[in-house]
């Protein structure tokens, strides 16, 4: 085929195209974000402007020319901008088709819909209120003198009774924390979508769909990242000086428990809060996604062959190097760790399901140890095979993206 790709243009995309932004980042060359219906595409300004030379009617070989006389390296052919353009096409007509379909992000075990994209915003905007300049700078002085007070007069110590509810007051925290992303993100006249539970790794998590916060300037999407801490330090608070006033020992168990929580939220090796800002403070989209060609570049590097710039600043580029040599040793820390606990639980199944089966056969109930191991293993039997079957569809099965694109990562907020 030659000539022009505008016949394979709908209307709809061509709305997309010419909404195209500029992308906050880092990059050394300016990148460009395309909202889809589910997914935001990031391109690069040479794939933003064939798309945009393919609404104003240029044919292939017109874009090619222009291209060639403004370059001072190697030349395009028609036959490339063909290609280049075409598979930019194809991802946003699949995103099109596609949009009823949630998309996937990795480690992420499926998603069910707690907050449908309305109540979230029904919700989420008179809140979006608490993110002015004044509520938002006496919010946080409130809850550093309130922890301050607590962490040192004792406030941490564990209570001997009323864990249940203060683990429903902790609960209630968690929801609040994604409210608080979805908030931020309504602050900044982007809609967030739905709130909902998944699995994150082996831990159960609600998350907020922020996706749109893409669309952001840098510091905006770092408010976005940090807005569920913020809502969740301030409920955290509030406990805290309840439990002054009432002395009731849940609200101070509740308090040490959310504490926990914006700790092991602030981890930027795994995909928490603490992740999203690193990557929005870096301007560098996809952390995970850039560790293998960080890796690629530097051993390529020292077996003295010639590679390719990075597509950062140095001072970016060695955050990322060390990140990387960080994230790795987590993960195969992580990893160990979960095949030693499946090792021991699977070694110790056979015995509690005999020790069960007597049980049973005697009219007896099981043994407390041996339900919590067949439990275990029912619910962590299906973890391997299905971390292999997303690593097996990123390696062969999903088709590469077009040159000079990229998908924008599900921001799910956890």
């Amino acid at each position: 085929m030659s000539g022009s790709a505008q016949p394979y243009l709908t209307s709809e995309m061509a709305d997309l195209i010419r909404k195209a932004i500029s992308w906050d980042g880092a990059a050394r060359k300016r990148e460009y974000i395309i909202s889809g219906r589910t997914r935001h595409f990031r391109v690069s300004e040479s794939a933003c402007f064939i798309l945009q030379r393919v609404l104003s009617g240029d044919t292939f070989a017109q874009i090619a020319g222009t291209i060639n006389a403004q370059a001072t390296g190697s030349q395009v052919t028609e036959e490339q901008v063909e290609s280049a353009c075409l598979r930019l096409i194809a991802q946003l007509e699949a995103d099109r088709d596609d949009a009823e379909v949630k998309p996937k992000a990795f480690g992420f075990w499926g998603r069910r819909q707690l907050f449908p994209k309305d109540l979230v915003l029904a919700i989420a905007r008179p809140m979006s209120a608490l993110y002015g300049r004044w509520p938002a700078g006496l919010l946080l002085i409130f809850t550093l003198c309130i922890s301050i007070i607590a962490l040192k007069g004792g406030g941490t110590r564990m209570p001997h009774t009323g864990y249940l509810a203060a683990y429903l007051l902790f609960l209630l925290s968690l929801m609040v924390h994604e409210f608080g992303h979805a908030a931020a993100c309504c602050r900044f006249g982007q809609e967030p979508n739905e709130i909902g539970f998944t699995v994150y790794l082996i831990y159960p998590a609600l998350y907020s769909n922020v996706t749109s916060a893409w669309r952001l300037a840098r510091w905006q999407r770092v408010v976005v990242d940090a807005g569920g801490i913020f809502f969740q330090s301030i409920i955290a608070s509030t406990y805290m000086g309840l439990y002054w006033i009432t002395g009731w020992d849940p609200f101070r168990f509740a308090f040490l428990m959310v504490l926990l929580s914006v700790a092991w939220s602030l981890n930027p090796l795994f995909k928490y809060d603490g992740y999203w800002i690193l990557s929005d403070l870096l301007g560098v989209a996809n952390l995970h996604r850039q560790m293998p060609l960080v890796w690629s570049h530097f051993w390529n590097r020292l077996r003295g062959r010639a590679v390719p710039l990075l597509p950062w600043p140095g001072k970016i580029i060695a955050v990322l190097l060390v990140y990387s040599v960080c994230t790795s040793l987590a993960w195969t820390l992580f990893s160990w760790r979960l095949l030693q606990s499946l090792l021991v639980l699977f070694t110790r199944l056979p015995h509690s399901l005999a020790s069960m089966g007597s049980s049973v056969w005697a009219g007896t109930f099981p043994a407390t140890n041996d339900l919590r191991t067949c439990v275990a293993a029912l619910l962590l039997l299906p973890l391997p095979m299905m971390i292999a079957v997303q690593i097996i569809r990123r390696l062969w099965v999903n088709s590469p993206p077009a040159p000079a694109s990229g998908v924008a990562a599900l921001k799910l907020k956890a």
